[in-house]
């Protein structure tokens, strides 16, 4: 089973659109999360496949992400550089303002703007 949830680009600025797909199994009764792979908008309005949450931050969701596996992940300093590593200023132009104009959302609604990215990231 496979789940999506989209993150836009956010209403706080400088996140850049992503998507994930969530992969579900039904373990012990109930579905469970398997993995979670993040596909991003690198340049212009392409997507690519950033990461995987099982091999990205391995060995904590090898079983599944669930309260458990992600509590010891949280609790592992060894990671905080893995997940720093994805952590970047956004490619985005947009801040706080442009987020906020009606015309600028009103375009991005028509397909007209909205896919924009800085200079130094083409």
């Amino acid at each position: 089973t496979v789940s999506f949830t989209v993150a836009g680009i956010s209403r706080r600025g400088l996140n850049d659109p992503q998507f994930q797909k969530i992969y579900l199994e039904k373990e012990h009764g109930a579905y469970e999360i398997q993995d979670i792979d993040v596909i991003q908008m690198m340049k212009g309005c392409d997507f690519e496949m950033s990461f995987s949450f099982v091999d990205q931050f391995k060995p904590h969701f090898d079983t599944g992400i669930n309260i458990a596996t992600l509590k010891n992940f949280v609790e592992d300093e060894s990671m905080k550089a893995i997940v720093e590593s994805q952590l970047a200023l956004s490619a985005s132009p947009y801040d706080k303002t442009t987020l906020k104009d009606p015309f600028f959302l009103a375009s991005v609604r028509a397909g007209i703007a909205g896919c924009e990215v800085r200079k130094e990231h083409r």
